[in-house]
């Protein structure tokens, strides 16, 4: 299967809805490196990891984090 076209880009939330919609997805997170990622998550209801890019301040700094992460967050 593939998501049917979508009319909007971030920070809109329909592509996560989407996604979240086909796998019956309630809740999650949603990693990205932009102020419209966390905004797009926000509006689908996920909670947003911020990963760091060219040494920008983020949660992580690379996805070989995001086990030790989520572990802290109490969702490994």
């Amino acid at each position: 299967d593939t998501l049917p076209a979508l009319r909007f880009a971030k920070p809109s939330p329909e592509m996560l809805l989407t996604m979240m919609d086909s796998l019956r997805a309630t809740h999650g997170y949603y990693v990205g490196d932009r102020e419209e990622d966390t905004d797009a998550a926000r509006a689908a209801g996920l909670i947003p990891i911020n990963i760091s890019r060219d040494g920008s301040a983020g949660d992580i700094h690379s996805l070989d984090e995001l086990p030790g992460f989520l572990a802290q967050k109490g969702d490994a």
